[in-house]
């Protein structure tokens, strides 16, 4: 994804679906805004994750395990 995909993306409706764990929300939301691939929303999908659980940990509805239980990429 390129700086304009970047641009697109709107952080204060994707960041509380990454915080409630709603994944498959974030991803469609993710590809609807960019036309990205299902992978490269995967990937984004991670980072974000990475970057709010260092960020914001308390505002997480899940622990990191139960987080990514059963999710398969």
């Amino acid at each position: 994804m390129g700086s304009s995909d970047d641009e697109r993306l709107q952080w204060e409706a994707l960041d509380p679906l990454v915080l409630s764990g709603a994944k498959l929300q974030f991803l469609m939301k993710v590809q609807e805004l960019t036309g990205c691939s299902l992978p490269e929303a995967q990937d984004l999908l991670r980072s974000r994750y990475d970057l709010l659980r260092r960020e914001r940990p308390n505002d997480f509805a899940q622990s990191h395990d139960d987080y990514w239980d059963g999710f398969y990429s």
